[in-house]
């Protein structure tokens, strides 16, 4: 029998104990645990509200622009999403989208989509940050969650149906100066649906799909202002990788009264595909500090 190295038989031991999709997800997230243990985590934080903070609270509304007249004023999608510190070393982070359609010929509908839960470990020591968490398959494929996969850009997943998701993101920051930071944020994420095939079977698919983003950041003393770079793909998926990924751009400007910060973000998709369904998309935030 082959004699196992130390970190293989941690990771065998971590997979025998955790149903993550993909043995490979499993070990990489115990690397990266075992890696952060020697350090004091602390900050989590998400795409477009004040950055860097920890224990906090948000909402986000995203209103593409659809070409299409006939969607409503409301029709888009809400994200709330939270973060807790529970010690020095560990956040918790969830995310609930909400999508919602109405508009001419169209009945009023409210879906939920994929609510996401996860940990944030990070560290006061170095810029470093790793998210990790699932998606769990609560997106029922009506029209308003169909509608609300314009919204998700910077997120992924968060309105597919039927697909469980697994997903582990890094993230670091360099400063410019006392007040300008670039944040580079990337990682990938497992996905596992099942497909009908034409003989009327159904398959169990997986598709392992990267996410990668930059952000500039200019926080002055009560306007903070970011430019942002968001994308995804997947790499399993048959054909050029321009013809399964998805990129935007966004700019974002926040009020910071400490406590609270509105916002707004204007985002524009790079892929022509996507600018067929909606040429731009309009946000307002709210993000809120517990303490």
């Amino acid at each position: 029998m082959r004699t196992l190295f130390p970190v293989e038989r941690l990771c065998r031991t971590y997979q025998a104990l955790v149903a993550f999709p993909g043995r490979w997800f499993g070990c990489s997230l115990l690397l990266l645990v075992l890696l952060l243990s020697s350090v004091s985590p602390a900050q989590a934080q998400t795409m477009f509200t004040r950055p860097y903070l920890p224990s906090t609270l948000s909402v986000e509304a995203v209103r593409p622009a659809y070409d299409d007249d006939a969607p409503g004023a409301t029709t888009g999608a809400l994200f709330f999403s939270a973060s807790y510190t529970l010690d020095r070393n560990i956040e918790i982070i969830g995310e609930l989208p909400v999508a919602h359609a109405s508009g001419t010929g169209i009945e009023s509908d409210v879906a939920l989509g994929n609510p996401m839960l996860g940990f944030g470990l990070s560290s006061t020591r170095i810029p470093l940050l790793v998210e990790v968490g699932v998606r769990l398959p609560v997106a029922d494929g009506s029209l308003a969650t169909r509608l609300g996969r314009a919204a998700d850009y910077g997120r992924g997943a968060a309105f597919i149906e039927e697909e469980r998701q697994a997903f582990l993101l890094g993230n670091t920051r360099f400063m410019l100066g006392q007040k300008t930071s670039v944040r580079v944020r990337g990682g990938f994420a497992v996905s596992v649906f099942d497909e009908e095939t034409g003989a009327g079977t159904t398959i169990t698919q997986r598709d392992l799909r990267l996410r990668y983003a930059v952000q500039l950041w200019r926080e002055g003393q009560r306007l903070i202002t970011g430019l942002s770079f968001t994308g995804r793909g997947t790499t399993t998926a048959p054909g050029a990788y321009s013809d399964k990924s998805r990129h935007h751009l966004a700019a974002t400007a926040l009020l910071d009264f400490r406590r609270v910060a509105p916002g707004i973000t204007v985002g524009l998709p790079l892929n022509a595909e996507d600018r067929d369904i909606a040429s731009f998309l309009f946000g307002l935030s709210l993000d809120i500090r517990l303490w």
